[in-house]
């Protein structure tokens, strides 16, 4: 018994229909055969390309892996609520971006005053913090002497 050769299939959309009137010889049959298999192949080549292509959706780190809609849905209201929490945050430091668009919240990062003053910690008391132009926030070095109460004589 011989074997379909399958190598080169293409998908073919027209399929001979058997008529009642066609001889009932092997190659009426093989032929109808021969084209539904040959698109079989194809349609599993093209599948399998498509795979390669975008990826399986099972492979989503989302969620919802049964549609892609709802993944990248998903995936959308994940990046919104990060950019709802940048701009938060970017409020919180006195600056107000244009938008929640990220070249609005970049734009306003750099807006963002690091700290202000020229103080050391040789110039503040031990204890107590500031920020200077670094935009870090320091301790004072200066000793605390405490006070001592000095009756006249």
């Amino acid at each position: 018994m011989a074997n379909f050769d399958v190598s080169n299939a293409k998908f073919n959309r027209e399929i001979r229909k058997m008529e009642v009137t066609d001889p009932c010889h092997a190659d009426t049959f093989n032929n109808v055969f021969k084209t539904l298999i040959n698109n079989d192949v194809a349609l599993n080549s093209q599948y399998e390309d498509c795979v390669k292509k975008i990826g399986n959706i099972k492979d989503l780190k989302t969620t919802n892996k049964d549609n892609l809609v709802s993944a990248l849905n998903e995936v959308f209201t994940s990046a919104d609520n990060g950019k709802k929490s940048i701009y938060n945050s970017i409020v919180g430091k006195k600056v107000t971006p244009k938008s929640k668009d990220f070249k609005d919240l970049t734009d306003a990062i750099t807006d963002i005053k690091l700290g202000q003053g020229t103080a050391q910690p040789s110039q503040v008391l031990k204890g107590a913090t500031f920020t200077n132009d670094t935009g870090v926030v320091q301790e004072g070095n200066i000793p605390v002497i405490p006070f001592k109460q000095i009756s006249p004589s």
